[in-house]
């Protein structure tokens, strides 16, 4: 699941896009996408310890760089974050911070999700139950 929203940044609004970093760093890696396995892992252990990535657009425009804070409010008051890498991410002109999906729920106690990105193993059957007893198709 990912939940991404505008936020206000420096009198202007970025995208914050809050996502499960371990999933989708093994994801990369299981299915032959990751250079560097071992460096997917640290990444994504950073995140998950509270430091974000941000886009190379937001980087250009801020004049930011890997080391840099940032700082964002949340509902719980002005935030720092250390920013682990820039990301190449077209996703908001304005630019885009990338953070791990359980450190924004604690920040921002929201629960919701933006969308969700489902993977089917190849083989796999492409209708499944719902929980209310529809049928799901994946396609």
């Amino acid at each position: 699941g990912v939940r991404s929203r505008l936020v206000p940044f420096r009198g202007d609004e970025i995208m914050l896009i809050a996502y499960d970093t371990a999933a989708v760093q093994q994801g990369r890696i299981d299915r032959g996408r990751s250079k560097d396995p071992a460096a997917d892992r640290v990444r994504a252990a950073a995140l998950q310890a509270g430091k974000v990535d941000i886009s190379a657009n937001l980087a250009r425009i801020r004049g930011l760089k890997q080391g840099d804070r940032l700082t964002l409010d949340t509902p719980q008051g002005p935030r720092s974050f250390e920013i682990e890498s820039v990301q190449t991410d077209y996703t908001w002109f304005r630019g885009s911070v990338f953070m791990d999906l359980a450190v924004y729920r604690s920040l921002w106690n929201d629960t919701s999700l933006s969308y969700l990105d489902i993977r089917v193993r190849p083989g796999a059957p492409s209708r499944a139950e719902g929980r209310d007893g529809g049928m799901m198709l994946l396609q």
